[in-house]
């Protein structure tokens, strides 16, 4: 997990790869004036307005916790979110 912040600008990016199991996993990229990193236990918060995109999806939200260990997403307040299908293989 990457972190990068300036002064009303937090970025927290998760790249793609695969999981424990073997299954692929999109790269995920939350953006906020604030975000709360907890490194150790893979989580991250925040009490403001911020927007995810994982892969070609979109979310944005006024809250948000997410705890990757438990593959665990909460958004709070007004929520609004684009899934785009994935391509179907022949």
């Amino acid at each position: 997990m990457a972190v990068r912040c300036n002064s009303g600008d937090a970025v927290v990016v998760r790249e793609a790869g695969t999981d424990a199991k073997g299954r692929q996993t999109a790269r995920m990229e939350y953006r906020s004036e604030f975000l709360h990193a907890f490194l150790d236990t893979e989580r991250v918060r925040t009490h403001m307005p911020v927007q995810l995109m994982r892969g070609a999806d979109r979310f944005t939200a006024e809250r948000m916790d997410f705890d990757n260990v438990e593959r665990l997403l909460q958004f709070d307040g007004r929520v609004r979110g684009v899934l785009v299908p994935a391509q179907a293989t022949p």
